[in-house]
């Protein structure tokens, strides 16, 4: 049960991280803030890093899988330092090329995120602060992937294209006995939350996710049972009827999280617009596809991803070469028990 409350504190809020902030002593808070890395003329503080991790959490995303272990945990420590040690020194060097994006670009990129969500300025920043999130740490995360996003396309990926050699030869090893497509046949299961929630509606939310995760061991044999049980009757849990997908039509969220179910089981929880979502997998299938250029261009986009990818590791790591990097932090246990996992 502690492994699950971890996942869903991460889903729902990330309460396990943000909150802790408000509760260290006076002597933590001063040892807390030791140089995690300098950058160039800029330093980089382990409070920093703490700040800014559950706005990483929210939009990089984290398998909650890895809140299971310490190293796990440590793991995802480490790559906010890698990111904020990277959006340095890729600040330093679009300042330095005369390629940082002007404050009009920023502020339009700022809004086509909040516009995809339909929300108003006002609705968007509550929605953060519901969960854990202060709106100017997520501005400065998200100016840091803007200046990322277009240092990595005119250095590393302007000229970047899969051409249809390559495409073919994906195709026949991916498809040998033509080509198909994975469906997901899974109920979902709805918990309605908006924007306006207050915090006591959240956490009800939190408490009435373990109680079906629980009282169903995440098994989809056991849902009719629990939705009988007085839990269940009593839950504001909404249960729909079963659905078969395309895989690649699914969000990306509901994606990721099917990607390594099981028939069977209950995954999530996932934080949505709509509210906190279950997904209960009842099976998969192999289909044979209608429209095979559809497929083609599914696969050299997915072709591209993996390719964009390699560059920009192999990019990121000549850059912080080329730079003055100085990481100093080296015991991730101080942040660990500020974060009170």
């Amino acid at each position: 049960m502690a492994a699950l409350r971890r996942a869903l504190v991460l889903a729902l809020a990330v309460a396990a991280v943000a909150p802790s902030l408000g509760v260290a002593s006076a002597s933590e808070s001063q040892e807390i803030d030791r140089i995690a890395a300098r950058v160039e003329e800029r330093i980089i503080t382990a409070s920093d890093v703490i700040r800014l991790l559950p706005v990483y959490v929210q939009i990089m995303g984290a398998d909650p899988r890895r809140l299971n272990t310490d190293q796990g945990r440590e793991q995802i420590v480490r790559d906010v330092l890698d990111f904020l040690i990277d959006a340095e020194v890729l600040r330093a060097r679009a300042v330095a090329r005369q390629l940082m994006p002007s404050e009009a670009e920023i502020q339009e990129y700022l809004a086509s995120r909040r516009n995809a969500m339909q929300l108003t300025q006002e609705q968007f920043d509550r929605a953060l602060r519901q969960e854990g999130i202060e709106p100017e740490d997520y501005e400065e995360i998200m100016r840091s992937l803007l200046v990322r996003m277009r240092m990595i396309h005119m250095e590393a990926a302007s000229s970047l294209q899969i051409s249809d050699e390559q495409l073919d030869r994906e195709m026949a090893a991916r498809f040998p006995d033509g080509a198909t497509d994975r469906w997901a046949t899974f109920r979902l299961l709805l918990l309605p939350l908006t924007p306006e929630s207050t915090e006591p509606e959240v956490l009800a939310a939190l408490e009435a996710t373990e109680l079906l995760m629980s009282g169903t061991s995440g098994n989809t044999a056991a849902l009719e049972d629990y939705f009988q049980s007085e839990a269940g009757r009593s839950s504001v849990w909404r249960a729909g009827a079963p659905i078969s997908v395309r895989a690649g039509e699914l969000d990306p969220l509901y994606q990721r999280a099917l990607a390594d179910a099981e028939p069977g089981v209950i995954v999530g929880p996932l934080r949505t617009r709509r509210g906190v979502e279950l997904l209960a997998v009842e099976g998969f299938e192999r289909r044979p596809v209608g429209n095979v250029e559809e497929v083609r261009e599914r696969v050299r986009f997915e072709l591209y991803q993996s390719e964009l990818e390699r560059h920009e590791r192999a990019y990121l790591e000549r850059v912080r070469a080329e730079s003055f990097v100085d990481q100093r932090l080296q015991d991730y246990g101080l942040i660990l028990q500020q974060l009170r996992w």
